[in-house]
């Protein structure tokens, strides 16, 4: 006698699927509420991310207490001689706290950079399997890994070089069914 397993139409698996995905999807909003609610106050700043703060404001890291902040060049001049990090975070950086410089403001920019980062992965693992269920376990991979979900709130440019290299991947990938300009040029922003 042969075994009768249970045979599942494809409507049924397009359902029990799409379950999945839902609650995948759910799960890791879940996490990354927990994760931000848990850290994006946190006001243990150290010495690295204290010295990126007065870098993008255009200032030494030992300056003078209650130095104004300076201008684009200054920040620029300072990334240069003070951080061996891009500087393109440092001049993001000197933006983002135009509108803010309180500290859930400046740990949200690195926090931006890990949700891009994912959602370049997931974007990833769909393009190449074309299966939901994949992408969206890909888009979680960053946060199986304490390091990542460590960093992706420090004041430093980490999550932003994690963003730029799953960016890069994405945008390259593309690139290789329809070469064009535009993605040309992302590739370029983005590896820079």
């Amino acid at each position: 006698r042969g075994s009768r397993g249970i045979h599942l139409t494809p409507l049924y698996r397009n359902k029990c699927s799409l379950f999945l995905c839902v609650v995948l999807g759910a799960l890791i909003a879940a996490l990354l509420y927990n994760l931000a609610s848990r850290n994006l106050d946190y006001a243990g700043i150290w010495f690295d991310e204290a010295a990126q703060f007065w870098i993008a404001q255009g200032l030494s890291p030992y300056a003078d207490p209650f130095s104004d902040p300076a201008g684009l060049l200054q920040v620029i001049k300072f990334n240069n001689r003070a951080n061996l990090d891009p500087g393109g975070f440092s001049i993001l950086l000197h933006w983002w706290t135009m509108a803010g410089k309180s500290i859930s403001m400046l740990r949200t920019l690195p926090f931006l950079f890990l949700l891009l980062a994912m959602l370049s992965l997931g974007l990833l693992a769909w393009r190449w399997t074309r299966n939901r269920l994949f992408a969206i376990t890909a888009t979680a991979l960053p946060l199986c890994y304490s390091g990542i979900t460590y960093f992706a709130f420090e004041v430093r440019a980490y999550s932003m070089e994690m963003a730029g290299l799953a960016v890069c991947t994405l945008v390259f990938v593309r690139s290789l069914d329809k070469p064009s300009l535009f993605q040309a040029a992302l590739l370029g922003m983005a590896g820079a």
